[in-house]
């Protein structure tokens, strides 16, 4: 950003309503707070409501930890700007922003992928350039306008990851963030209740497009086929098996993958730290963006994943006693779970466990699509297969009766219990289940981490 917001013009922006208590007007913007127990210093805190929050409730700790004044719903003692909407007037915040940056978003969408293919993308761009990014996965109708008004002014790339779960997010974040380059991962079995089955979860992430400036280009993936045929006039496609940017495995370990990328006439060896073949796909889409967002050719690209590490919950490896853990925990949909049975499958190991809970949100898909990965965990031939919740349950019946050793547990700890008296050294295991299963508590109880 060239020139410096001010309080005024946010302000002006909101409707010009409230009352600023004689705060001057031309002080600089320098971001906003959603969070009353962070460092408010110099900030505007956003009162936003929710089903179980009120952020109204807590404009008075936000004023004590340093924030210049409030976005508000109602009128309050304290300096604020009164607005309708709160959240609105954060995608609005977001959106002044948003044009005073002069330069490039990238925004990133997909059923799978998309904070590793973000922290991928970091990765390579950092070498280079001064970028900002959604923490963690702040992806949702918050997180990302809340990341993109807090951009700093020295930012020369912004990479803002969008997830959805329902019909329009994505048109919304898309329209606020106004990106140059969009990337779609994926597009599977992901959300499938709220979003209307598969056409449902393709026509979401396709919204992203909605706010893909004249002459922005889209990154995609030619592989999978509801991703092919997606209408738009700047397109670098990438795949194992077809696409413009292609990636040739050459070795996969327990430690990551490397693999050879072919663009054109050009070829170049990349290396990731990540386990499973589904990975290279994340490292191309990474690639391809940031080849379009920087100008950066193909080998510096591919050497700045050297040094890109997965985020939490992510095919972490940790280690239980003399168990290995594959940590996968933060979500799971039938596609990436069939991926990670896979991934365990073809590693070394003296014996697999997988450690699953409930596939959330998939509305009437939900039997079927667990039932599938039952079958899935009896072709790779699991030694055991350990299930939380009541769809995974199903898993496990469909995985039982194709001769896989199964155990039902209804409680995190009689889980834990049991793995702690039945693993051995040299065995390998993955953790994985929908945010809300929590499954990370597995691998805490084993470890005596429970807090």
């Amino acid at each position: 950003m060239e020139e410096k917001l001010t309080i005024m013009e946010i302000v002006n922006r909101l409707g010009g309503k409230g009352e600023t208590g004689g705060l001057p007007l031309d002080t600089p913007y320098i971001g906003v707070s959603t969070d009353s127990r962070e460092d408010c210093s110099g900030k505007i805190f956003v009162a936003l409501r929710g089903d179980r929050f009120d952020g109204h409730r807590f404009i008075p700790q936000a004023m004590e930890k340093g924030a210049l004044l409030a976005i508000s719903e109602e009128r309050v003692e304290y300096p604020h700007i009164l607005v309708k909407d709160s959240l609105n007037a954060l995608h609005q915040t977001a959106a002044l922003v948003r044009e005073r940056f002069k330069g490039t978003v990238v925004a990133i969408t997909g059923t799978n992928g998309k904070t590793t293919t973000k922290e991928m993308l970091r990765s390579i761009l950092r070498r280079r350039h001064k970028v900002h990014c959604n923490p963690g996965n702040l992806n949702n109708l918050i997180g990302m306008p809340l990341t993109l008004a807090n951009t700093p002014l020295d930012t020369e790339i912004l990479v803002l990851e969008m997830g959805t779960n329902q019909p329009g997010e994505l048109t919304t974040l898309s329209l606020v963030a106004r990106p140059q380059v969009a990337v779609i991962t994926t597009i599977g079995q992901g959300h499938l209740g709220p979003l209307g089955g598969c056409e449902g979860v393709r026509r979401a992430k396709m919204e992203i497009l909605k706010g893909v400036e004249n002459n922005g280009s889209l990154v995609t993936n030619a592989d999978n086929p509801h991703c092919r045929g997606i209408p738009f006039q700047n397109k670098l496609t990438f795949g194992l098996k077809r696409g413009d940017l292609r990636g040739r495995a050459l070795e996969h370990t327990c430690e990551g993958s490397r693999f050879i990328v072919e663009y054109g006439e050009e070829q170049a060896e990349a290396e990731i730290h990540l386990p499973g073949i589904h990975h290279l796909y994340n490292a191309l889409a990474a690639i391809g963006a940031a080849m379009l967002a920087s100008g950066m050719g193909l080998e510096e690209a591919t050497r700045g994943l050297r040094n890109f590490r997965p985020a939490w919950g992510r095919c972490m490896w940790e280690s239980v006693g003399g168990t290995r853990v594959i940590n996968d925990a933060y979500n799971s949909n039938p596609d990436s779970l069939s991926a990670a049975l896979r991934t365990l499958a073809g590693l070394p190991a003296r014996r697999r466990i997988a450690v699953v809970g409930d596939m959330l949100e998939l509305g009437e898909y939900s039997e079927k699509a667990h039932r599938e990965m039952g079958a899935v965990a009896g072709e790779v031939k699991l030694d055991l297969l350990c299930t939380y919740g009541e769809f995974a349950a199903l898993m496990g019946e469909e995985a039982a009766a194709r001769g896989v050793k199964v155990e039902r547990f209804s409680s995190h700890k009689d889980l834990a219990r049991y793995l702690n008296e039945w693993l051995q050294e040299g065995d390998m295991m993955l953790v994985k289940g929908s945010r809300g299963m929590e499954m990370e508590k597995v691998i805490e109880l084993l470890k005596g981490e429970e807090r």
